[in-house]
């Protein structure tokens, strides 16, 4: 009987339909499932006129999908990747950095890299937020790339382009030509047939 009138009281303190609650007659357990952030709170029982202990429960939501965003000072030689997400419903998060899947000795949403550092040219970069109820990881990022072989394809670019102009300026100076050339031969061809000895000769 008490433990009927405690299901009830408590349904009704929590708001919670019958689906979400659920209560062993036999040990005094109750069961909340589907809990929301809403739920978060201390609980206390009372079985014949007699409080029980308090306890509190804390729901944790699951966290986030992060992104790293990246800031690098004006000379570019020196970047800031930062772990970015709303985790508000979510903590306590922990934050850790991933270098080509292999987790770093860095546990803070920021992480600093310099541009010269050679662990660091070429390799991906990600971060991963986690709870005591889920971990995400975000997707990688590529914040340096080998100076030397960007000059190379920058060089490559450049010629492509320069060959590109080369044949486009020789295509228009043929046909200019040719089109000087043609008119050259119409003039002569009409000097010739107009000419005093072309004529006597008709």
């Amino acid at each position: 009987m008490f433990l009927s009138r405690l299901w009830i009281l408590i349904s009704l303190a929590i708001g919670a339909a019958s689906d979400r609650c659920k209560l062993d007659f036999n040990t005094g357990a109750l069961t909340l499932s589907n809990l929301t952030v809403k739920d978060s709170g201390i609980y206390t029982a009372e079985i014949n006129n007699k409080v029980m202990s308090p306890t509190e429960i804390t729901v944790i939501s699951a966290v986030p999908k992060p992104a790293v965003s990246t800031q690098c000072n004006s000379e570019e030689t020196r970047c800031t990747f930062t772990c970015e997400a709303n985790v508000t419903v979510a903590e306590p998060v922990t934050y850790s950095w991933m270098v080509d899947d292999e987790k770093i000795d860095e546990s803070s949403r920021s992480l600093e890299k310099e541009k010269d550092d050679p662990e660091m040219v070429g390799k991906l970069i990600s971060c991963q937020l986690e709870n005591p109820v889920s971990s995400e990881r975000s997707d990688d990022v590529i914040p340096f790339t080998n100076s030397i072989w960007s000059g190379v394809i920058i060089g490559v670019i450049v010629g492509i382009v320069i060959v590109i102009v080369i044949i486009v300026v020789v295509v228009l100076l043929i046909r200019c030509w040719c089109r000087c050339g043609s008119k050259t031969l119409n003039e002569v061809e009409y000097k010739e047939q107009n000419s005093p000895q072309t004529r006597n000769g008709e």
